[in-house]
Formats: C-alpha cells, structure tokens, sequence
C-alpha cells in the first residue's frame, strides 16, 4: 500500500478504512501521476513532487484519526503455515502490508517487493537508502524504487511497474536471485536444472534464477512434483520462501563428510554391513521426495566398449546418474569392465530415475540413485505370470546379454551389489544391479 510509506508502520484497526486508504492512493496517482525525474528537476516539479506528498499524508491523517491499534493484528494464514510464517515473523522480515491482510491471498508483486527489501536490510545489516528519484508512473511505494536502485527489480518497462498484479514463482525466483547479488552473498554450490515434468515451461530468462532458488530448496516442487512457474503464490507461500532464503544465508547447514569409497582389501571383495550401506545413502535424511533425491545425485561418465557400423569393438562414453556417495565406486566397477578381458559390450545403462511407488508401497532403488540397469532390451525383466520388461536373455546367443558367471556380474559383486538375475526369484531382472541388495 503506497500511502504508509511517508507515516509510521501502524496497524489499522478498521479493515474498511484500509480498503478507503488504498482507493485514495490510487486517485492520487491518477491526478499526479509520477514519471522517472532527472538527476536536477525544475522547481515546478519539485513542487508537484512535494504537493502529492503534502496531499497524502494529510489525507491520510484524517483518515487515520481514531484508527490506530498499536498492538497489532492477528495473522490470517493455513494452518499448515503457521511454523514458517511465525519464523519469518520473529526473524522481522514480514513487512507491515502482509501483516495486515488474510496472507491465504495471493502475493502482489509490490508487496513481495516489500518483503524483499526486508529481507535483504536483515542479511545486510543496514537499512536500504531512501530512493534518488521515483522509477515507476504506477506506484507512489517507496520502498520499490529502493528495490529497483539495489537490482532486486526491473518492472516491467515503459516506466510500469504493475504493482498489484500477483507475482509468478518464476518472478519470485528471478527477485530472490537478485537478492543474492544486492546483499553481496555467495552460493558455492552449482546446482543441476530442475528436472521436473514441467521444467521446460520455465522461461529462458527465468531459467538460471529459478536453478539456483530452486537447489537452496527455497522453492519447492507442489504436491505431484510440478514446478508450475507460472503459477502465482499466495502471501503465505511467499513469506515461508523468504525465511526459508534468509535462514540459507544466517544459518548455513553444515556440509557433511564426505562419505568415502570402500577400499578392496589385497584385491578382494569389498564387505560392507547393511547398516554401513544404509548410512552411506540415508546418512543426510531419508530420500522420499525427488527434490531431495535430485540434490544427492551426481553424474558420472564411464569408459565402455561397443560396437561400430562394421562390427568392430569400439572404445565408447556413457553417462548416468547415481547417489553421489557411490559415484567412486561405480566409476571403479566400470573401469574394470572395460579393463577385462571379454571387453563387454554396453550399449545402454541408466541409473538414478524418480518413479512412482511399488503396488508394496515401497520406492524404487532407482529413486535412491544406487540401481543400474544395463542392456535392458537384452537383459529383460521376466516375472512369473509370464510378463515381461525388454526382449529376451540370450547369454551366448547375443553379445549384449551378459552370462551368470562372466566378468559384468563378478565385478558388480566385487564391490557388494546384488544382481537380478539370481539374488530374488521375482522378478529375474537380468538386466539390473542394485548396491542395496533386497
């Protein structure tokens, strides 16, 4: 609301009064409406500017006048919010106009704008500087051309800001971005872009903002894993993504050890207890959200031999994804494939992939990054009522189908993972290598 910016922060009592103050706002920008002013301004200007000032606080006063609650109001939110909001709340980054509406609403772009510059005066330190000059013709507020001479904003051009518009969440990632920069804080870890399935809708040049955001975990994916970027956000969505970035910042988490490779003891196999691998995959949390999953993932690429147009064996690279604490690992069991004698042909492996739960209820050990298929047309999934994943299994017949005794499943096992082919009886998975095993 434009008008509060040349009074003390108050709460208003009366909710019809407030409601009053905003249609007075807006008839005073269409009487005066203000335009970008030069470094030197005519005196002329200089009293227009004045003028509208004048006009606002004194209509603003008398409307005041009887109305001041200084012990405040109570918030209006979901109750699933109440944890976050009440954090943001007590960390002074709600601005006053939040305060004072049902933050079930959505958020307007001015005051989102609001919130971040109190979220950039907390990691500072400092207050923001009064602006130079008004950039908008649309908006009296203050506080957003302050954001726009720190870089937070950019409006949407020909002097518009289009304040009471609701802000998208690929808006709000590109403002938070440009939080990072105006504060002078850092992020040291380079995250991979959002993977899911609405990810192309994120516009290009919204697409680095939202990365970043989105790796701090201060957008999340809904509830069936979309981004939607071009949805807006309620208030109280965008007051708990506030917190959630200030506490990235005041706050940083701990990075944790890294967990290392096992070592083969003299060249034999690796033992590992269950409890050692749990720890090694699980350690940071329990992987029950793709967002998660994505960000303990690391992708690995692997020397593999295949075959060309004329039959001949070839030297080849693959990629594929898997949980990052057994990345090493995975890198040493395909190295000696390619180092072995049958030079093993490979011409298709995937790891890491989010899927729906099991009709058990169970995950996937793809979702946790430590399952490998390789081959799978001609290392196929075969179940008992006679249905099946891939082709065949024809060990012998077709060089892509890998024998029980050969060098694929004896070096996978080398290194404790288990092989579908002989470690359950339902599925024979031929095709599949897991390091967690059952």
């Amino acid at each position: 609301m434009t008008i509060r910016n040349y009074l003390p922060r108050v709460d208003i009592k009366c909710r019809s009064c407030y409601n009053l103050l905003r249609i007075v706002s807006k008839l005073v920008l269409l009487i005066c409406p203000a335009r970008p002013r030069p470094a030197e301004k005519p005196n002329s200007e200089k009293r227009v500017l004045r003028m509208k000032k004048n006009i606002c606080i004194v209509l603003t006063v008398i409307m005041l006048f009887g109305c001041i609650n200084v012990f405040g109001s109570e918030l209006l939110y979901s109750d699933w919010a109440k944890e976050g909001i009440e954090a943001a709340v007590a960390l002074n980054i709600v601005p006053q106009t939040l305060k004072e509406d049902d933050l079930r609403e959505d958020v307007t772009r001015e005051e989102f704008c609001e919130m971040a510059v109190a979220v950039y005066e907390k990691l500072t330190g400092k207050y923001a500087s009064l602006p130079k000059e008004y950039y908008f013709d649309d908006t009296l507020n203050l506080t957003v051309s302050t954001a726009y001479e720190l870089g937070i904003v950019a409006g949407k051009g020909n002097g518009k800001f289009d304040p009471d518009s609701p802000i998208t969440r690929e808006e709000m990632a590109k403002m938070f971005d440009n939080l990072i920069t105006a504060s002078g804080k850092k992020i040291d870890a380079l995250f991979a872009a959002p993977s899911a399935p609405d990810a192309a809708k994120i516009s290009a040049w919204a697409l680095p903002a939202f990365t970043n955001i989105y790796g701090m975990q201060v957008i999340r994916g809904m509830d069936d894993g979309r981004l939607a970027p071009q949805s807006n956000s309620t208030k109280e969505q965008s007051i708990i993504m506030a917190y959630r970035f200030s506490d990235y910042f005041i706050n940083p988490k701990p990075s944790p050890s890294p967990v290392p490779s096992p070592v083969l003891p003299n060249g034999g196999p690796i033992v590992e207890t269950d409890e050692q691998k749990n720890q090694r995959i699980f350690g940071e949390g329990d992987i029950t959200t793709k967002e998660f999953a994505d960000s303990l993932m690391k992708t690995i690429t692997v020397r593999v031999w295949d075959f060309d147009g004329n039959g001949n064996k070839v030297e080849k690279k693959k990629s594929l994804t898997v949980h990052k604490n057994i990345a090493g690992m995975v890198e040493d069991i395909f190295e000696e494939i390619f180092n072995g004698k049958e030079k093993f042909p490979i011409k298709s492996v995937g790891a890491y992939a989010w899927r729906e739960p099991m009709a058990s209820g169970r995950l996937s050990h793809h979702n946790y990054g430590t399952a490998i298929d390789i081959n799978p047309d001609e290392n196929y999934c075969l179940y008992k009522d006679g249905s099946f994943i891939g082709k065949y299994w024809k060990p012998g017949e077709d060089p892509y189908s890998f024998p029980e005794d050969g060098e694929v499943v004896k070096i996978f096992a080398k290194y404790g993972f288990k092989w579908g082919g002989n470690a359950w009886s339902n599925p024979k998975d031929y095709m599949h290598f897991t390091y967690l095993g059952l």
